[in-house]
């Protein structure tokens, strides 16, 4: 009987630290909100073109075309989201994805 209670014990203990370890590891997410009525594209010069929601810049591309489709998909959500924006790594960009919410 005492294994067997030591076993239950056992497995309540490793199930509460499995349990801890993902709230640790467990982020909320990392997401810009928005308002897409909102959206603009403006001239950035040089640097291409900026899809923008009043001070806050979403996207900078090459060109009218390719800003004119980021916001036809923008304007189809409210949150722009990302993983891995946080990295310190060299060349960071590389490894930061984007998604759309």
């Amino acid at each position: 009987m005492k294994s067997l209670t030591f076993l239950l014990l056992l497995v309540l203990a490793s199930a509460a630290a499995i349990a801890a370890a993902r709230r640790q590891t467990t982020k909320t997410e990392d997401c810009i909100k928005y308002t897409p009525d909102s959206l603009q594209i403006e001239d950035a010069g040089e640097i291409g073109w900026r899809l923008v929601d009043g001070k806050i810049r979403l996207q900078t591309l090459g060109n009218r075309e390719d800003a004119e489709a980021a916001m036809a998909l923008a304007q189809q959500h409210t949150y722009q989201c990302f993983i891995g924006r946080d990295n310190r790594r060299p060349e960071r960009i590389r490894y930061i994805v984007q998604y759309w919410k």
